[in-house]
């Protein structure tokens, strides 16, 4: 198309690609985002009948349990949405839309980075608040997450820096959004065994990464390096790194996915 990007038309098939994925993911991330009120009803159910009284619902089963659904909707959520893209039926209807490569990716992104999560979050967080009014549950996820993080930047406290809980959040934050474009990445490239070439690709990149993390550290003496280029300490040159990472791993999957969904043909 020769217009890049037209508001209305970009609204028009973003609402679209929303409806889209409500219907094609909503049952299932609704199951994912009550799967604290299914486990919670499972084990107090299992411990009923087997002691005859309720039992805690420990902190760490919660943690554990949140980051495996989690997990499961970055692995699902792009093969069941986008992964059709690779059909030749339904994939040639995608590329035939009167929409703007651009469009498709802004939209793409927005769905799987804001709408995706922010849905997610609002739901198994009111679940999970709803649920610690029952004293069997205890501390509702948030605060104990939150707990466990200040007493862990308590310990990590170095050199008068403070690690906030805003930063914490963003960085969870960037690993979502990084680990979800990569994964829908892989749904548009892979035509079958989408979701275990993505994983196959990314322990493969992240052993190379790791190798010349180790090459490029024994050639450089990397604290003193970025002591010297940004004048700060080694938690605030960690800060660097990590950010540099944070930004690469995002902005890399967003290119590949726009020319991906430009070359793309049936």
């Amino acid at each position: 198309m020769s217009e890049v990007f037209n508001i209305k038309r970009f609204w028009n098939y973003f609402v679209t690609d929303t409806r889209n994925a409500w219907n094609n993911y909503g049952i299932s991330l609704l199951l994912v985002a009550f799967m604290p009120l299914i486990s919670f009803v499972l084990v107090e159910l299992t411990s009923l009948v087997a002691n005859g009284s309720l039992t805690d619902f420990a902190m760490p089963f919660k943690v554990t349990l949140a980051w495996t659904c989690v997990i499961v909707v970055i692995l699902s959520f792009p093969v069941k949405h986008y992964g059709h893209i690779t059909d030749k039926r339904f994939g040639s209807d995608f590329v035939l839309l009167p929409v703007s490569v651009f469009e498709k990716t802004l939209s793409l992104i927005l769905v799987s980075c804001v709408v995706l999560p922010l849905f997610f979050v609002l739901v198994s967080g009111s679940v999970d608040l709803i649920l610690s009014t029952i004293p069997a549950y205890g501390d509702s996820l948030i605060s104990g997450v939150f707990q466990l993080f200040d007493r862990t930047a308590q310990e990590f406290f170095y050199n008068g820096i403070e690690v906030s809980r805003i930063a914490a959040v963003l960085q969870i934050l960037a690993m979502w959004t990084s680990s979800i474009l990569f994964f829908i990445l892989g749904a548009i490239v892979f035509k079958r065994g989408k979701v275990a070439k993505t994983i196959l690709v990314s322990m493969a990149l992240s052993f190379v990464v790791m190798l010349l993390m180790i090459a490029i550290t024994n050639a450089f003496d990397m604290p003193s390096v970025l002591e010297k280029l940004f004048a700060v300490d080694d938690l605030r040159a960690f800060n660097v790194i990590l950010n540099i990472c944070n930004f690469v791993g995002i902005a890399v999957p967003m290119v590949l996915i726009y020319f991906r969904l430009r070359t793309i043909k049936h």
